[in-house]
């Protein structure tokens, strides 16, 4: 409203101005008159030079007011289209202060994402936009260099009734603060939205890396926490291979490869997913620290997460070492017992040999009997196993053990005690299985029986 008024006081100062023009002439030629008249020693010079005179000064005063009026109304469009450019501006950074408090964030990583590439455009515009609060601020400087007084409007009909200058600057100066205050409030919260994105985007990505990685764990705890210990020592070699690989294939004909190249591939297993593992589990801890360095707002959550993570990848540590010591107890066990078959083999030959003393004949029909003993334990020996599975009776369990164990020991002492009678016997046999390479300890490993019956005995209490 007030710039239209302004428009149309120019109109009319215009119109005003042509008239004048028009009169100029006029004027000029009655004033050379009055000059020639006035400078004619006559009665009536003195009364024409006084005309000549007042005339001369209105019709400058009469200019003058025409150009100052000219420059009132300039300053007061000046103004009145700073009001008019600070509104828009004023209406186009509340537009998007609204944008800025939407609460949205996302529902998933990729429509997190999606928002926060908007995001940074509009925030690009709204930086862009700074070079149009510049030029705001320019024009306001302007107006406040120029110290034309503002035009109050509602008494303005012919005439322009001003405003002292210091009024008319302080409202253009607070005008402009308002706009400066706006502008910077909105990048405050272009920042803070941007923030919110952030944090949303990241938790996204750190939840889909924590889920990653649990999954990855679970399925090294299921081989980890398999209970088959095997049915002998070809099967316990195999199940070693494939707790190591579990999911090796071989082209053709599978085969059984040597302790040795087990032990080699168990090692080389326990290496890649204690490496990998403890990669993933350090980056993941590295992220959440991050995050709750950063102040997240979600750093609870987080915190959670990453406790999560540590308890199932100690567990899974837990597990490898366990299911590692299961797998070599039983390794050791089958290896025991397939040992003493071929012990009990060759004195069962080596029985029907000549001797040339029958304490030596009756010596090894005695250790052939223990070893039929023996045997008879390594075939009890699932049965134990199955009453390990099946009962939950602690105690029990533990007696049964224990006279297993007892029982074997039993066994070694009387083989022991046997050989001591006679160790002539014992050397010919010796020499008889020298090509095996077979020494006393393994015929009657009083170690390795015990280290069997303890194992079972700490996986009852475990």
């Amino acid at each position: 409203m007030c710039k239209l008024l302004s428009e149309q006081f120019t109109v009319l100062l215009q119109t005003l101005q042509r008239e004048l023009e028009g009169h100029r002439n006029r004027i000029e030629d009655v004033l050379e008159r009055a000059g020639i008249i006035a400078s004619i020693r006559s009665p009536e010079a003195d009364c024409v030079r006084a005309g000549h005179d007042q005339l001369a000064q209105l019709w400058a005063l009469l200019w003058a007011e025409t150009e100052r009026r000219q420059l009132v109304l300039d300053a007061m469009y000046q103004a009145q289209q700073y009001y008019f450019d600070t509104a828009e501006v004023e209406a186009w950074l509340s537009e998007q202060e609204l944008h800025m408090m939407n609460e949205e964030k996302g529902k998933d990583e990729p429509s997190t994402l999606q928002l926060l590439k908007k995001h940074l455009l509009l925030e690009q515009t709204i930086e862009d936009y700074a070079e149009t609060i510049g030029l705001l601020s320019q024009q306001c400087r302007q107006l406040l260099e120029m110290g034309h007084p503002d035009c109050n409007m509602k008494h303005m009909r012919f005439k322009v009734s001003c405003l002292c200058a210091s009024a008319h600057s302080e409202r253009i100066s607070k005008r402009q603060s308002q706009i400066d205050r706006l502008y910077v409030s909105l990048k405050d919260l272009v920042e803070e939205r941007k923030s919110r994105l952030e944090q949303q985007y990241w938790l996204y990505q750190l939840n889909r890396e924590v889920d990653e990685l649990e999954q990855w764990i679970a399925q090294r705890e299921v081989v980890a926490s398999s209970p088959e210990l095997g049915q002998d020592f070809e099967h316990v070699s195999f199940i070693i291979n494939g707790f190591i690989l579990p999911f090796l294939t071989f082209a053709g004909t599978q085969h059984f490869a040597t302790h040795h190249v087990l032990q080699e591939k168990f090692t080389e297993f326990a290496s890649e997913t204690g490496n990998v593992g403890q990669e993933r589990v350090t980056a993941v801890n590295q992220m959440v620290d991050e995050l709750i360095d950063y102040g997240h707002s979600e750093a609870a959550t987080i915190a959670e997460w990453k406790d999560g993570v540590n308890e199932a990848w100690a567990d899974l540590l837990e597990l490898m070492e366990t299911r590692a010591q299961m797998l070599a107890a039983s390794h050791q066990l089958h290896k025991f017992f397939s040992d003493c078959k071929e012990k009990e083999v060759a004195l069962s030959s080596f029985h029907v040999v000549s001797f040339s003393s029958p304490v030596d004949s009756a010596t090894t029909v005695c250790i052939v009997k223990i070893l039929a003993q023996i045997e008879d334990k390594h075939r009890r020996l699932p049965e134990v196993r199955a009453r390990q599975g099946s009962t939950s009776n602690t105690s029990t369990l533990q007696r049964l053990l224990q006279s297993f164990e007892q029982d074997i020991q039993l066994l070694v002492t009387q083989v022991q005690q046997t050989l001591a009678v006679c160790p002539g016997i014992y050397a010919l046999y010796i020499w008889k299985l020298s090509c095996t390479n077979v020494k006393r300890n393994e015929v009657c490993s009083d170690k390795t029986t015990k280290f069997l019956c303890k194992n079972l005995q700490c996986r009852e209490s475990d």
